[in-house]
């Protein structure tokens, strides 16, 4: 500890007139011995009575003062990236504990510098989690200041993270799978005559050489072949009575399992 012989080099000694531990809207402290003493961290109340006193019990403060940081976690990620930052609490001669975020070596606004709880009351060292939605570079400086038996100090920790871009655009889905198709039509040999009416039920979509149904309802009219493309065509007669009957048939592939679309007409 160097000499201190007034106020003047007790004031300059213990960094009183700084902003450290100043909140918001509070003036900055006066230079007396009585504000000193109440300013520094384990001054006994018995050295506040005069200024000897108090320059011996600031040579009692601990020689140190302990900052230890770091990032539980990943230090990187995707946005909104949420780091998190653990502080060590700091018995004894701790003022406070600021931190600040940087971007690229530019310092963030708006609520920075977020002030923590003085040292001694951190408790669990964690720091209100703050959440990033730029890509970047960034650094979360963490100062803490007291006084030991050297004077004012301050002791810097610096921990850096990234937020990575968005990455690559995914790819599109994959489109819908094709569905197999069912038309109908009259056969081009026309009506069978009598009660009998032929038509000609076709379509595509399924895999070659595949067993193809034609299915009304749970009855079972035909099963075809797909040709090489994929494409079946079947004609089957339909017998009427007085009335036209409407009819609806679907086509299934056996190995697919696909079903076409209904086609209805009357016969």
């Amino acid at each position: 500890m160097r000499e201190l012989h007034s106020l003047r080099d007790v004031v300059q000694f213990t960094g009183v007139l700084t902003s450290a531990g100043v909140r918001a809207g509070q003036a900055l402290r006066e230079p007396t011995a009585r504000t000193v003493a109440a300013f520094v961290p384990g001054i006994p109340a018995d050295a506040r009575h005069s200024l000897r006193s108090l320059i011996s019990a600031l040579g009692r403060l601990p020689s140190s003062l302990e900052l230890s940081a770091r990032l539980v976690g990943p230090a990187s990620g995707r946005p909104p990236f949420v780091p998190n930052i653990q502080v060590s609490a700091q018995p004894g001669n701790a003022l406070e504990t600021v931190l600040n975020y940087f971007k690229d070596g530019v310092p963030l606004p708006p609520a920075i510098p977020l002030t923590l709880a003085n040292g001694n009351d951190i408790g669990s060292g964690s720091i209100i989690p703050a959440t990033f939605n730029e890509p970047g570079h960034y650094q979360a400086v963490i100062a803490r200041s007291g006084v030991t038996s050297d004077g004012f100090t301050i002791v810097v920790r610096s921990l850096a993270f990234t937020v990575t871009g968005p990455g690559p655009t995914p790819p599109p889905p994959p489109p819908p799978p094709f569905l197999p198709t069912c038309s109908v039509e009259l056969a081009s040999s026309g009506p069978a005559g009598g009660t009998v009416t032929e038509m000609r039920i076709f379509g595509g979509g399924f895999a070659a050489g595949e067993p193809v149904q034609i299915i009304e309802g749970i009855h079972l009219h035909a099963v075809v072949n797909a040709d090489a493309l994929g494409g079946y065509s079947v004609v089957i007669g339909f017998v009427h009575g007085a009335q036209p009957t409407a009819h609806v048939v679907r086509a299934h592939g056996v190995r697919t399992g696909l079903t076409s679309n209904a086609a209805g007409f009357s016969a």
